[in-house]
């Protein structure tokens, strides 16, 4: 995506439409639409040789699972994703293997902060 923004480095949009010269693409007041992104994800899927199905859609679920293997907090990815309902973010975010392997660690950490302490009746 950054490589992609560096052609047209329009100011406020990532997918501006590409109607017209690079200049006009530059200006461009509306975005790029839905079949042209798709388009352009295909052609870049292509071109990387990748043979799986992919999406714009599949792309979002994939940002909501990589943010919580790095151990971002359910709540926070529904925020960025703007989802309303938290079921709709855990739809979206998938447990992992990786997930499952950083769960014991991340249990280890949030209890080596406990102290047990006995007291002795006398």
């Amino acid at each position: 995506m950054r490589r992609f923004w560096t052609t047209h480095r329009h100011p406020r949009l990532l997918f501006p439409s590409p109607a017209g010269s690079q200049f006009i693409v530059r200006i461009a007041s509306a975005p790029m639409d839905a079949s042209g992104v798709q388009a352009a994800l295909k052609a870049a899927r292509l071109e990387c040789g990748i043979e799986k199905r992919l999406t714009v859609h599949s792309l979002r679920h994939a940002y909501a699972t990589h943010l919580l293997e790095q151990g971002m907090d359910l709540r926070l990815i529904q925020s960025l994703l703007g989802h309303s309902h938290s079921n709709t973010t855990a739809r979206y975010a998938h447990i992992t293997k990786v997930v499952r392997d950083h769960t014991g660690d991340r249990i280890e950490t949030l209890l080596s902060g406990f102290q047990l302490r006995w007291v002795e009746e006398s």
